[in-house]
């Protein structure tokens, strides 16, 4: 069968794409996809997703699994998922390693069927739905402090974004629609971290009574041991903390501390700190709070 573009109203590479014979998903790249999924290859391209297998921290840490015989690929760059690994950890495909997780990981099949959440259509290839694509049960074979059946992770780190999902220039875009974000904002995204945990400090004088508390009831913070968390005393001056405490809560739980600060407010504050990389860059942070003592 030959396929007229005009006729169809679909970009003519892709018809030449989805014509091809042989090893159909190896044939497909992630501009075909992104000729009909502008916004959402977009949002992917800055995405941590995007760089899961060339950022320095996972690069040091593939280091250290390597010299112990170990690997840690499989979710980095992993071959197509749809429809047999849904929701299970994926094998590491052995091409194309520098684009990390795909759109290609994520939804096409062997047969360059696409599995998505949503309904099951031809338009203007086949894709099928699979439930699990908008539950956390999704997410788990990678991400494995994410508690099964218990939150959706797209909630929070796929959140919905005006526009609809396929938005090439020949489409038509229906009014109202939305899509889910692939921008997946967590640990890089300072917005959705202030979300994640709140900073109270209360008392007077030499005493000073400090709470944290995490505000995610589905993981802790910081979610995984690659990064971590504290909350430091700072005076006027702004140099060196003068009282610092590291910290890992538990999913919707608080920390308190006492602390004795010396003399009065003096233009003092306190600062959560979060550590993206610690084992690369010990002391790169960003403050996640900043409270000022009352």
């Amino acid at each position: 069968m030959k396929l007229n573009p005009t006729r169809f109203n679909i970009p003519a590479v892709l018809c030449l794409v989805l014509a091809a014979g042989g090893n159909l998903a190896a044939q497909t790249a992630v501009a075909d996809c992104a000729a009909c999924h502008r916004a959402i290859a977009d949002e992917w391209r800055g995405s941590l997703h995007r760089e899961a297998y060339t950022t320095p921290v996972f690069l040091a840490r593939k280091e250290e699994l390597s010299r112990a015989g170990e690997s840690s690929c499989d979710c980095h760059a992993p071959q197509r998922l749809a429809p047999d690994y849904l929701g299970l950890k994926p094998t590491a495909r052995a091409d194309s390693l520098q684009l990390g997780v795909d759109c290609i990981s994520c939804h096409l099949d062997g047969e360059r069927v696409a599995w998505s959440s949503g309904p099951t259509k031809y338009a203007p290839h086949w894709t099928r739905q699979a439930a699990i694509y908008a539950s956390g049960n999704y997410c788990i074979g990678c991400h494995k402090w994410a508690p099964k059946d218990a939150f959706d992770c797209q909630e929070c780190h796929m959140p919905l974004q005006a526009g609809p999902a396929a938005d090439g220039p020949h489409l038509e875009t229906p009014q109202g629609a939305a899509h889910r974000s692939h921008r997946w904002a967590a640990s890089r995204d300072l917005e959705t971290l202030a979300q994640a945990v709140s900073l109270t400090v209360c008392g007077g004088g030499e005493s000073l009574w400090v709470e944290v508390a995490n505000l995610v009831p589905a993981h802790q913070f910081p979610a995984n041991s690659h990064r971590s968390a504290e909350i430091v005393l700072m005076d006027e001056s702004g140099r060196e903390p003068s009282w610092r405490q590291s910290l890992t809560l538990a999913a919707d739980s608080t920390a308190n501390f006492m602390v004795k600060a010396a003399g009065g407010p003096g233009g003092a504050w306190f600062e959560l700190r979060y550590f993206p990389g610690p084992a690369v860059w010990p002391d790169s942070f960003v403050v996640v709070r900043r409270a000022p003592l009352p």
